[in-house]
């Protein structure tokens, strides 16, 4: 869906899997203040798309898909080392219904990121967030299927939060 601001018309684009009264329904959906809704159809069919703390299923366990990347031509994403630990298929519903593909490395508890490919070439991986070194005073974001989005500033670099344990013997 795109507003163009112009025409003050919002646009929607569909591809051939909505139905002629799904189609209907979201024409009806405009109003006077929206304008009348124009659409448009694409050539073949939308891919599912997977992006930046999207929730992805591995086993019993719901992880958020950190970032996408790419090597070569072959396509990956991060998530926890934790999650790689114990799940070695994921899955882009809880169903596991749709392969995603395997997980290719994970290091954890000494880190804790895993590497998983993508085997399966229906599902769209867009990039996301650029990962880079921060610098104090800089805005981060993270992004979590449960949690959602949050951004803060950067206060401090190559610091480790102590756990509660490491803070009570420490006392």
């Amino acid at each position: 869906m795109v507003v163009n601001n112009a025409s003050d018309r919002v646009i929607v684009t569909a591809d051939r899997s909505f139905s002629r009264t799904e189609l209907a329904e979201v024409k009806q959906l405009g109003d006077d203040t929206a304008g009348p809704i124009v659409l448009k159809y694409a050539r073949g069919v939308f891919r599912p798309l997977l992006a930046i703390g999207d929730a992805t299923y591995g086993g019993r366990y719901r992880c958020s898909l950190g970032f996408n990347l790419v090597q070569g031509s072959t396509f990956y994403f991060l998530t926890a080392g934790h999650c790689g630990e114990v799940a070695k298929t994921w899955y882009n519903n809880s169903g596991h219904i749709t392969l995603i593909g395997p997980t290719i490395d994970h290091s954890f508890p000494a880190n804790d990121y895993a590497l998983v490919r993508y085997d399966n070439r229906s599902l769209s991986h867009p990039g996301g967030f650029t990962s880079a070194n921060a610098c104090v005073g800089e805005t981060v974001k993270r992004t979590g299927s449960t949690t959602g989005t949050h951004s803060g500033t950067a206060i401090a670099l190559k610091v480790t939060a102590p756990t509660r344990a490491a803070a009570r013997s420490a006392e």
